[in-house]
């Protein structure tokens, strides 16, 4: 069996879990190896599919985690000893630059070009549905992989998909497929990763208009807009909301072991928009073996 690759929601706000489980060996179900955490810093308006907004800290008898965290995720020499603090694990940072409303005008945002500029080695990706974003990284900084994100409503054309993974190094099938055994062998499985735990309901159709109000909550600073839109539109927050349930994109462990079987062995992991203690619970429900639950030791 191939290695497992598991790429993590948790750029920049949840390393700590990621730190956690990297300090285990075998901790993972399914083989997982953690390849790649996936994120932005705070603030990029290139950003997509989740908001990062935060405020930068600039009290001068701030609290130790605030400096260090302003130093981390602000200081240009802190956000690269971050990125090369996980290149040096072999770990990737993947960039979630899948804004859909970024224009020419926004490609010279001096943000989004630093953070490319300080981790532009192989090792790291950039994931992205936006032709002018991955138009522009491609030209000017070539070194940086390709991932063609799942955020774009076309990308559940299945001749757009046929034509996408040839152009790019790695595709996110959208969850919808996972099960599509006949599409999954056409596509081929060495450039094809696939959600494990997308909360999300089957061809929502609000999808779109979600992913639309995060890029104005990212641009503009200002997280009403994916809220407003959250709120009165999302099916699994109102069958949360009704304490009702709802089919979702979820896998099973049984069928994450079909797909391993498949020679499926690129994984993502959904957790950017979750709070603190939901991310460590959901790790501990889709990655981490019973016997090391770390939700007990918080």
């Amino acid at each position: 069996m191939k290695k497992q690759n598991l790429s993590m929601g948790a750029f920049v706000n949840r390393l700590s879990t990621v730190d956690e489980l990297l300090a285990h060996r075998n901790i993972l179900k399914h083989r997982f190896v953690i390849s790649s955490v996936y994120g932005t810093f705070p603030n990029v308006i290139w950003n997509g599919g989740r908001t990062l907004i935060q405020t930068y800290s600039n009290i001068t008898n701030e609290k130790e985690w605030y400096k260090t965290r302003n130093y981390l995720w602000y200081d240009p020499k802190g956000m690269e000893s971050l990125v090369k603090s996980y290149n040096d694990k072999g770990i990737g940072i993947r960039y979630t630059y899948s804004n859909t409303l970024i224009t020419k005008k926004d490609l010279g945002d001096e943000r989004a070009n630093l953070t490319l500029e300080l981790a532009h080695n192989p090792l790291n990706a950039v994931i992205t549905g936006n032709p002018l974003i991955e138009e522009y990284v491609r030209k000017h900084y070539p070194k940086f992989k390709i991932i063609s994100s799942a955020t774009s409503q076309k990308n559940l054309s299945v001749p757009f998909l046929k034509k996408r993974i040839d152009e790019v190094d790695l595709l996110v099938l959208p969850p919808e497929y996972n099960d599509n055994r006949e599409l999954i062998d056409r596509l081929g499985v060495d450039k094809l990763e696939i959600l494990i735990n997308e909360r999300c309901v089957p061809y929502c159709p609000n999808r779109l208009a979600h992913y639309t109000a995060i890029s104005k909550s990212q641009i503009l600073w200002d997280s009403r807009f994916e809220g407003e839109c959250y709120a009165k539109h999302c099916p699994v927050y109102r069958a949360m909301r009704e304490n009702t349930q709802v089919e979702t994109l979820v896998l099973s462990d049984k069928k994450i072991t079909a797909l391993q079987k498949l020679g499926v062995h690129h994984f993502k992991f959904v957790g950017r928009h979750l709070s603190r203690n939901e991310f460590v619970n959901a790790v501990d429900r889709f990655l981490v073996k019973e016997q090391f639950r770390i939700s007990a030791g918080n």
